[in-house]
């Protein structure tokens, strides 16, 4: 007569070796996706930020790509040091520098900060078309580098 035998596994025990062999790894920095992800202990860095994808202006001078990742971490990947942050500046706070940088006329600069200082309180795009040498093009360009807050 053929014996039947069946065998019961404990759920707990398995997700218990799961979290045993898993760790919690936090990437934020120059990546295209940061974010807080679980990966098998023992994971280097190189195939983390793989996933991740870093962006051009990552600066990995010193980091160490073949770390081998053992422990839940929290890791940063810098800028390089020339890069312009994606974070835009509000434009309350632009300069005569951070215009010039964008090759805006110097006429232009003049009356956009003349036009900033008379004016403190909220902005909008169609204010700042109305000041004199500020075209279609130029609310283009800052538009596209700074914030309105």
């Amino acid at each position: 007569m053929p014996v039947l035998f069946i065998v019961f596994s404990n759920s707990r025990t398995n997700v218990d070796n799961l979290k045993q062999n898993q760790i919690l790894v936090k990437v934020s920095g120059a990546v295209e996706h940061p974010s807080e992800l679980f990966y098998k202990k023992g994971t280097k860095l190189r195939a983390i930020l793989f996933k991740l994808k870093l962006k051009t202006s990552a600066n990995l001078k010193n980091i160490d790509l073949d770390q081998v990742i053992n422990e839940d971490k929290e890791i940063f990947i810098p800028f390089l040091d020339n890069y312009q942050s994606e974070i835009k500046k509000s434009f309350k706070n632009v300069n005569q520098d951070d215009l010039k940088k964008l090759k805006i006329r110097k006429n232009t600069i003049e009356n956009i900060l003349l036009f900033l200082n008379k004016n403190t309180e909220i902005l909008t795009w169609e204010d700042i078309e109305k000041i004199n040498g500020v075209g279609e093009v130029t609310l283009k360009i800052l538009q596209e580098n700074f914030i309105l807050d």
